[in-house]
């Protein structure tokens, strides 16, 4: 039997024996996405494996959206500590600076140099977009993997947002007033350009490059627990990301050329936000919120 079969096999029987684990957990709900979730994960790192076959990963061409703190500052490091051609894209320009330093000096380490751009972008920008496309086509000519690690967090529930108290017994006192809406409604905005309007003009922009330009094409997003198990004090939060992550699984189906992949790895956050309710049951707490998503096509 071929490799790639034995290997579906297993990943078959793997998600079928998960998800019969899923059906019988009384969070069934998160017991499903963890399954998916796990299983999955074994056919990303099969699927690893055969893509450094096709790019060495000293001459992978990398672009990173937000790579100027969190996670994507430590990719930017993880791949330029490897030598590959890293692109750190973020708005503040000190910050900017600070990271393409250090993956300058890792580089170096490495025995490479003259691999690390950075260019100063709003992902939500058409115009920043394309002009930073037009720099990796000239530099590198073309693309391999694109990462977004670029978000834009929302912590309150959604009547706060609005100005609204809800512990108030005061009918007329606790309805939003129109300044209060338009507050909601300019914080709904923000939050839609961070998680889902930069996310989907990314996507435009870069797609064809990738698709085109490299041998084995990969798209990461950088998504949350939030997106799949809506937290209290986050419902804004919850609906931009659960729609960037909705939008990417899509694409995956749409270009089949291209490895996307889905992850997250929070384990305090959704957690606090679920203690931090006061109308949330304790029974109702998972025990566990160490999810790790991730589908490659």
């Amino acid at each position: 039997m071929h490799v790639s079969c034995i290997q579906a096999t297993m990943f078959s029987k793997t998600l079928h024996e998960t998800l019969q684990f899923a059906q019988n957990s009384p969070l069934s709900t998160a017991a499903c996405v963890l399954a998916v979730g796990l299983s999955t994960l074994y056919l990303f790192r099969s699927h690893r494996s055969r893509r450094t076959s096709k790019i060495i990963p000293a001459r992978e061409r990398v672009l990173i959206l937000g790579a100027t703190s969190g996670v994507g500052q430590a990719m930017a490091h993880k791949y330029a500590s490897r030598g590959a051609f890293v692109c750190i894209v973020g708005r503040r320009q000190s910050k900017l600076d600070e990271v393409v330093q250090e993956c300058e000096e890792l580089c170096e380490r490495g025995g490479f140099k003259d691999s690390v751009l950075g260019v100063r972008a709003d992902c939500g920008d058409v115009q920043d977009m394309v002009r930073l496309r037009e720099t990796l086509q000239k530099a590198w000519h073309g693309l391999d993997t694109l990462i977004l690690t670029a978000g834009v967090s929302a912590l309150q529930p959604l009547m706060s947002v609005a100005g609204v108290d809800m512990s108030s017994l005061d009918i007329i006192g606790s309805q939003a007033s129109p300044e209060g809406i338009q507050h909601a409604v300019n914080a709904a905005t923000a939050a839609v350009n961070g998680n889902f309007t930069g996310p989907y003009i990314a996507a435009i922009t870069f797609i064809p490059l990738l698709s085109y330009t490299s041998t084995s094409p990969s798209v990461l997003l950088l998504s949350s627990v939030a997106a799949v198990i809506p937290p209290p004090t986050r419902s804004l939060y919850s609906a931009t990301k659960s729609a960037s992550l909705l939008l990417y699984q899509a694409l995956s189906i749409e270009h089949p050329s291209i490895n996307f992949t889905f992850f997250s790895q929070e384990r305090s956050r959704v957690l606090s936000a679920l203690l931090q309710s006061t109308t949330l049951p304790v029974s109702l707490v998972p025990k566990s919120t160490n999810l790790i998503l991730s589908k490659t096509v």
